[in-house]
């Protein structure tokens, strides 16, 4: 159930924004240190721009779906404390009008 307000319905968010990421760092060039050991052959550039933003993408989703699914729970949490506490009071105020009846 991904509505609004599901943790899941911001997975696809941020799968986007890690492919993005992954495809920015694919972009640009890389270290001089990495391209110095890449062999100038096409078959092998190709790979390592295949598998360089495949790589940033592996390693950039897991930490921040991990980040926001903390969020979540804490927000839950936290919300979950307030409904208890709301109802705590409501009972309290029962139990105060039958104290006075």
């Amino acid at each position: 159930m991904a509505g609004h307000g599901s943790p899941l319905g911001h997975a696809p968010v941020l799968l986007i924004v890690a492919v993005a990421l992954g495809a920015g760092a694919g972009l640009r060039e890389p270290p001089a240190e990495f391209a110095s050991a890449l062999p100038q052959d096409s078959a092998t550039t190709a790979a390592s721009i295949v598998l360089y933003p495949l790589l940033t993408s592996i390693l950039t989703a897991p930490p921040a779906m991990s980040v926001r699914g903390a969020y979540w729970n804490t927000r839950l949490r936290s919300n979950l404390r307030q409904v208890a506490d709301d109802l705590d009071r409501q009972i309290e105020a029962v139990y105060q009008r039958q104290r006075q009846v």
